[in-house]
């Protein structure tokens, strides 16, 4: 398994291994000076000879001497012997400590950087929350195309009473105190409770379909809908809601239901899905996916044909 770490760490790691590398090498050699000293002294107590102990001093004798030269005779040898294995004591505690203190650094290093990631999953909550919650209101708007069964023309005037009518009936169903609607030029809603948004829009969706039965039945008049839906930062004025509203039917999106990405977001984030819809890409000018200085419409489909839908309500 690869890993990776940060530099500090790195660097902690590869000078405490120095050390140990070195506090091993160290306690290896003393321990087969050792060796060497303790048989060298064994075995010229036991032979007692002289002559090889005059042929072989000049090699064993200059240790011996830096460590015990006040001792005379064969026992400098054993106590040469038992100085090195003295030595591996400090030389295994170098080699414990510097154990200890990488892993008391390291520990330290690690906690300070859990700190710091635990701040920064903060900081990155927090404005990740933000961007939600700047998203303070939704817009739903409504017009109507007409069309008369027999393919006449309908008066402008009548379309105007078709609407006043459709538009009263609309506000008197759906209508709230937490709503805030208007009837200038199309029928819009604007409000802060996302929480009910799905009541109002469904109450919207067969208010709507209701009148449009009652219209076809009593008049031969086929109403056909158009229904977007928006989000905000800030209160969002009347006139830019139908500004927005004409620019997406525009787009050859007529008799549908559609809501713009960043309501989606915000809808999504409340964990809602019931009215979020399938993308179908940014739209302007009629043509989808073309980026421009002019305005973009990140656009969801809900319903994709209403007149249809409504047929089967």
């Amino acid at each position: 398994m690869f890993t990776t770490t940060d530099n500090f760490t790195i660097a902690i790691k590869e000078n405490a291994k120095k050390i140990k590398n070195i506090s091993k090498i160290l306690m290896g050699v003393c321990a087969l000076f050792f060796i060497v000293y303790i048989l060298y002294y064994g075995l010229m107590a036991g032979s007692n000879d002289k002559e090889i102990l005059e042929q072989t001093e000049p090699v064993f004798r200059p240790i011996a001497d830096y460590f015990h030269s006040e001792i005379q005779g064969l026992d400098i040898y054993k106590e040469t012997a038992l100085t090195f294995i003295k030595l591996l004591i400090p030389l295994y505690a170098v080699y414990f400590i510097t154990e200890f203190v990488q892993n008391t650094i390291l520990k330290m290093h690690n906690k300070t950087e859990e700190i710091k990631s635990q701040n920064l999953k903060k900081i990155e909550k927090r404005e990740y929350l933000q961007q939600f919650e700047k998203i303070k209101y939704y817009s739903i708007a409504v017009s109507f195309d007409y069309s008369k069964g027999s393919g006449s023309e309908i008066p402008p005037k009548a379309i105007n009473q078709l609407n006043n009518v459709i538009y009263e009936k609309l506000n008197t169903s759906i209508g709230s105190h937490k709503l805030r609607t208007s009837t200038k030029g199309i029928f819009t809603v604007v409000s802060q409770d996302f929480m009910h948004y799905d009541s109002v829009y469904e109450n919207l969706l067969k208010t709507v379909a209701r009148i449009r039965n009652l219209i076809s039945e009593k008049y031969n008049i086929e109403i056909i809908p158009t229904i977007t839906t928006d989000a905000h930062n800030e209160t969002p004025l009347h006139d830019n809601i139908v500004k927005s509203h004409y620019a997406i039917k525009g787009c050859n999106l007529k008799n549908k239901a559609m809501n713009t990405s960043l309501f989606c977001k915000k809808y999504n984030f409340l964990g809602f899905s019931k009215f979020i819809g399938t993308s179908i890409g940014v739209y302007n000018n009629n043509e989808p996916m073309t980026i421009g200085e002019v305005e973009t419409y990140d656009l969801n489909i809900v319903i994709k044909n209403l007149t249809e839908s409504f047929d089967n309500f």
